[in-house]
C-alpha cells in the first residue's frame, strides 16, 4: 500500500479549477448546495495545506480559481458557514486589518452571541432558527465555539476584550447529552454518536476555566468512558460512527481526533497499521481523492440485492469530504505515534509485538502538516 500526496494535491485543484470554479452544472459543490460551499472551500484549502508542510501560503492562483457567491440564491447566514469562513481567513493568512476589519469581527462574534441561549445553554443554528422550538445540536455548540476561540485569538492581537459567554450553562447542556454508554448525543436523550462525541469533547476542551483546567481534569471517570466507548469504534477492518454501523472513513478522523485530545497514545490503543491499511484502501489510484469505503470492499451480506450493489458502487465514488477527513486521520496519527515516541525516548516504531509503521508511508507521512485536533486545519495556524 502506498499514499499518493501528489495525486490528492491534483485532486483537490482540480476541485477548484471544475467544480469550485462553477465550471461543472451538477455537482455537489455548485451553487445549488450553495449552504455547503463555504466548508467546500475550507477542505479543499485545508487539504493542500496539510498534504504538503513547506507550503507557507494557498498560491494566488489557486484562489482566483473560486467562482464568486451566486447572490440571487443566497443562503441565511448560520454557524456552520461563519465558522468555515474564518477558517479560511487562517488558512489564506488573511487575518490582518487590511484584510478583515475589526468591525466585521465585532459583526460576527455579535451574531454568534446572538445565537446563543444563555437560559438553556446551548447555540442555535441561525438568527431564524432562534424564533422556532430548538433543543439543541451538539454541532452548533461545537461550531460556534470554535468561531469564538478563533475570534477572540485575533481581538487579543488587536487589544481587544469582549464579553464571555457563561461557560457553566455550556457545560451543563453538553454533559446533559453524555449517555450510559459512554458516549456523548447530538442532544439529551439521543444515541451516542462519535460524530456528536468528537463535538462534546472538543467543546469542553474549548471551555476552560479560570485555572485553565477542563471538564474533564476534574472528572477522570467520564473521560475512561469517553476513552472505553471510542476504542469500541474500532471494527478491525476500520472505524465505525456508532454501535451496529458499518465502518467509514471519514471517522478515522473523529474517534482518533477524539482520543488524542483525551491524551491517548493511539499506538498502545490500536494497531495503527490496520488503520492506515483501511485508509489507504479508500483512495483513488487513477484520479485521486478517498471514498467513504474501500475501493475494493464488497459486502458479501448484501450482494444479492440490486439496491445495496448501487449504494456500494455510491460510496465508491471519492468526495471532498471524505477526502479531506482521510488526510487528517493520517496526519493525526503519524505526529500522534512519533510525539510519544519521542516522550517516551523509543528509539523504533514499537506498538503491537514489533508492529511497525512501513518505512515508505512513514517517509510519506512525514511530509504532512501536523493537524490540530479540533480545527482540523495546520496547528502552525492556530498556536
Amino acid at each position: 500500500m502506498n499514499l499518493y500526496l501528489s495525486l490528492h494535491e491534483q485532486y483537490f485543484i482540480n476541485t477548484i479549477k471544475k467544480k469550485l470554479s462553477g465550471k461543472e452544472e451538477d455537482t455537489i459543490l455548485t451553487s445549488k448546495h450553495e449552504s455547503i460551499l463555504l466548508s467546500a472551500i475550507f477542505w479543499v484549502l485545508s487539504s493542500i495545506s496539510l498534504i504538503n508542510k513547506k507550503r507557507e501560503t494557498i498560491d494566488e492562483v489557486l484562489i482566483t480559481g473560486f467562482s464568486p457567491c451566486n447572490k440571487k440564491n443566497v443562503y441565511e447566514a448560520n454557524i456552520i458557514s461563519t465558522l468555515s469562513a474564518i477558517q479560511i481567513l487562517f488558512l489564506l493568512n488573511k487575518t490582518d486589518e487590511n484584510s478583515i476589519s475589526t468591525k466585521t469581527l465585532l459583526e460576527i462574534y455579535n451574531f454568534v452571541i446572538f445565537l446563543f441561549d444563555e437560559e438553556k445553554g446551548y447555540f442555535h443554528f441561525s438568527l431564524k432558527s432562534v424564533q422556532y422550538k430548538f433543543d439543541g445540536d451538539m454541532r452548533f455548540m461545537f461550531c460556534s465555539l470554535c468561531t469564538l476561540y478563533l475570534l477572540n485569538k485575533l481581538f487579543k492581537e488587536r487589544n481587544i476584550y469582549v464579553n464571555n459567554i457563561n461557560n457553566n450553562k455550556c457545560i451543563h447542556w453538553i454533559i446533559n447529552c453524555f449517555n450510559i454508554d459512554g458516549g456523548f448525543s447530538n442532544l439529551p436523550g439521543s444515541e451516542s454518536h462519535a460524530g456528536t462525541t468528537f463535538c462534546a469533547i472538543h467543546s469542553l476542551k474549548l471551555l476552560k476555566n479560570e485555572k485553565g483546567k477542563t471538564y474533564f481534569s476534574y472528572n477522570p471517570i467520564m473521560k475512561k468512558k469517553l476513552i472505553r466507548w471510542l476504542c469500541e469504534r474500532y471494527d478491525n477492518f476500520g472505524i465505525n460512527g456508532r454501535v451496529g454501523k458499518d465502518h467509514d472513513v471519514c471517522y478515522s478522523w473523529w474517534v482518533l481526533s477524539s482520543l488524542s485530545s483525551l491524551n491517548v497514545n493511539l499506538g498502545k490503543a490500536f494497531n495503527v497499521n490496520i488503520i492506515i491499511n483501511f485508509i489507504l484502501k479508500c483512495q483513488d489510484k487513477v484520479n485521486g481523492g478517498f471514498s467513504r469505503i474501500g475501493q475494493d470492499e464488497y459486502n458479501i451480506n448484501k450482494k444479492c440485492m440490486n439496491y445495496f450493489k448501487n449504494e456500494n458502487f455510491f460510496f465508491k465514488q471519492t468526495d471532498q469530504f471524505h477526502s479531506f477527513f482521510s488526510l487528517c486521520a493520517l496526519s493525526l496519527i503519524y505526529y500522534n505515534i512519533h510525539y510519544y515516541m519521542k516522550k517516551e525516548r523509543l528509539k523504533k516504531y514499537e506498538l503491537f509485538d514489533q508492529i511497525s509503521i512501513p518505512k515508505h508511508i512513514n517517509d510519506v507521512l512525514s511530509n504532512m502538516a501536523n493537524i490540530h485536533e479540533a480545527f482540523a486545519m495546520p496547528r502552525r495556524l492556530i498556536q
